[in-house]
């Protein structure tokens, strides 16, 4: 498929890092790559985050990374019941 007939693509990996291992700074570092990569390679449009609410070091990296929040999950659930994760998503 050529890119000029290409819709929009969306990707959603997924990582996983210990306390011990990893500085909230050398994890940025590999998730930028790729999300170059994604752009880049795969021309992937937005890219989509979905983590637990308590896992605050996973919010601080995706908004490191210029993600934003989706306002209607966590405790602002439009039905009103909060969610135990919150979306966030970013425009490539």
């Amino acid at each position: 498929m050529s890119k000029s007939r290409c819709t929009r693509r969306r990707g959603q990996p997924g990582y996983f890092t210990s306390r011990s291992s990893c500085s909230g700074v050398s994890r940025a570092k590999p998730c930028a790559a790729v999300l170059g990569v994604l752009r880049d390679d795969f021309d992937a449009h937005e890219v989509v985050a979905t983590m637990d609410v308590r896992n605050v070091a996973s919010v601080k990296l995706v908004e490191s990374l210029g993600f934003v929040r989706d306002p209607d999950t966590g405790a602002n659930s439009p039905r009103g019941v909060a969610t135990e994760d919150y979306r966030y998503a970013v425009l490539l």
